[in-house]
C-alpha cells in the first residue's frame, strides 16, 4: 500500500512540473491553456492525496496498537471501602482499567486468584465505568499463624489480559508484573474473621471424624455381615452332602482366608476311576458350591479341591483361570 502511495506522490509530483512547464509555454506561445491546466490537476491530485491517504492509514494503525497495547496493560487499583463479613473482606474500588477489565488479588506467596464476585461465586469481578466490587477470601489470603489485627499484604490489579493458565493458576510471568509494590494493599485481619475462620477448621475435623468413625462403622457392619455369608455357607454346603448322603463318607472344610473350599473323600479307591469320572465329580460340587456361594451372598465364589483322606489330590480349581486341573 505504502509502495502504490509513493508511487502516486512521484506521478503527481511529475505532472505537476510538467503542467506548470507547458501552461508557462502555452503563456508565451499564447496557444491553449487547458493542457497544462489539466497537467497541473491531475498532478495536484497525486500531490495532495497521497499524503492525506498515508496520514488517514497511520491514524487507523496508530488507534489500533493503541487499543492493543491497552487490552496487554495492568492496572492500578485503588480500594475505596472494605467491609469485614465472615472470614472475608467485601471490597469496592476504582480503576482507570478499560470496561471489561478482570480484578485480580493474590498473596505474596501465592499464585491463585483470591478475589471473586461474591462469596458465593468464583467469577472474577468485572470493571465497569472505572468501578468494581467483590469478596476477598479470608481463608486464601492468611495462613495458620496469622493473628488478629495483622496486617494482610496483598497485590490487586485490572486487567483485559488472560492470566490463567490450564490449572486456573496466575501464569508465572504475569504474576511477576502483578507483585509490584505499585499495586500493594493492606487489610487488616480481624478478630472475628479469625474467630470464623477457626471454626471453619473445627468443624471440618469433626466431619473427618465422623466420617473416619462412620468408616469404621461401615467396616464392622461389613465384617459381621460376610461372617455370617460365611457361616451361611457352611452350613448349607454341609446340608448339602447331608442329604445327599455322602456324610458318611464325605467331610467338607472352607477356609475364608484364602477362599478355598475342600471336599475330603474317605473311600481312597477314588484315585483309580478315570480322569472323566473325577470330572464329572468336580463339575456337580463345583456347581453346587458356585449356587450356594451365591445364595449366601458370599463375596466370590470359592475355589474347590477334592482330596483323599491320605492327602492325595483328586482335582482342584486352576489358580489362574477357571478351568480344572485333573489329577
Amino acid at each position: 500500500m505504502y509502495y502504490i502511495l509513493a508511487t502516486l506522490f512521484f506521478v503527481g509530483c511529475l505532472l505537476l512540473i510538467a503542467g506548470i512547464i507547458t501552461l508557462i509555454v502555452a503563456l508565451i506561445t499564447k496557444k491553449k491553456k487547458k493542457t497544462g491546466l489539466y497537467l497541473i490537476l491531475a498532478g495536484a491530485i497525486g500531490f495532495f492525496v497521497a499524503p492525506t491517504i498515508e496520514s488517514s492509514i497511520q491514524n487507523t494503525r496508530s488507534a489500533e496498537q493503541k487499543t492493543h497495547k491497552s487490552t496487554k496493560k495492568i492496572y492500578k487499583v485503588n480500594i475505596d471501602k472494605v467491609k469485614v463479613d465472615d472470614t472475608d473482606w467485601d471490597v469496592t474500588g476504582t480503576t482507570n482499567a478499560p470496561d471489561g477489565a478482570k480484578v485480580i488479588c493474590i498473596s505474596n506467596d501465592e499464585s491463585s486468584q483470591i478475589i471473586t464476585k461474591t462469596d458465593i461465586s468464583d467469577a472474577s469481578p468485572v470493571v465497569k465505568d472505572g468501578k468494581f466490587k467483590g469478596t476477598i477470601s479470608g481463608i486464601f489470603a492468611t495462613d495458620d499463624k496469622a493473628k488478629a489485627g495483622e496486617k494482610v499484604k496483598l497485590f490487586v490489579v485490572a486487567t483485559k489480559q488472560k492470566v490463567w493458565d490450564d490449572d486456573d493458576f496466575i501464569k508465572s510471568e504475569a504474576a511477576g508484573k502483578i507483585l509490584n509494590p505499585d499495586f500493594k494493599i493492606k487489610l487488616t485481619f480481624t478478630k472475628s474473621q479469625k474467630d470464623s475462620i477457626d471454626d471453619v477448621d473445627s468443624d471440618d475435623d469433626n466431619e473427618s471424624d465422623d466420617s473416619s468413625n462412620s468408616v469404621s462403622s461401615s467396616s464392622e457392619s461389613s465384617s459381621s455381615k460376610n461372617k455370617e455369608s460365611i457361616n451361611a455357607y457352611k452350613e448349607s454346603m454341609n446340608k448339602y452332602i447331608e442329604n445327599k448322603g455322602w456324610s458318611e463318607k464325605l467331610d467338607f472344610s472352607y477356609d475364608p482366608d484364602d477362599n478355598q473350599a475342600k471336599f475330603e473323600i474317605g473311600d481312597s479307591t477314588i484315585m483309580a476311576e478315570s480322569k472323566e469320572a473325577k470330572r464329572n465329580l468336580y463339575v456337580e460340587f463345583k456347581e453346587h458350591s458356585d449356587e450356594i456361594a451365591d445364595m449366601c451372598d458370599l463375596k466370590e465364589q470359592p475355589k474347590l479341591q477334592i482330596i483323599t483322606t491320605d492327602g492325595q489330590v483328586v482335582a482342584e480349581t486352576k489358580v489362574l483361570s477357571d478351568g480344572v486341573t485333573i489329577h
